[in-house]
């Protein structure tokens, strides 16, 4: 395998593992599971949903409770469109 064969298959990858984390995040949120929700974010994640603005761990999964407790149930069907990585940092946006 060449080099460049070699970073497009690590690039691929690390894409497919942060889909499968805001994926697992989504799941998590609709089934009430805070915990793995919360285990889904670093602590100083900025997070910017339809009505959540601000940072991860225990802020967003506070406000999260919060809301379904006011707002009953909801179903997310993620497909994640953009993943961009830069080292040890990524972003992934979604519809």
């Amino acid at each position: 395998m060449s080099q460049d064969q070699a970073q497009r298959l690590q690039s691929l990858i690390d894409r497919e593992e942060l889909f499968d984390l805001v994926r697992r995040e989504r799941f998590a949120r609709d089934q009430r599971r805070f915990d793995v929700m919360r285990a889904c974010f670093h602590r100083d994640a900025y997070i910017r949903t339809s009505w959540y603005d601000g940072r991860g761990g225990d802020a967003d999964v506070e406000a999260t409770r919060k809301w379904m407790a006011s707002a009953g149930n909801s179903k997310h069907w993620v497909f994640p469109a953009f993943a961009q990585v830069n080292g040890d940092r990524a972003t992934v946006e979604s519809p």
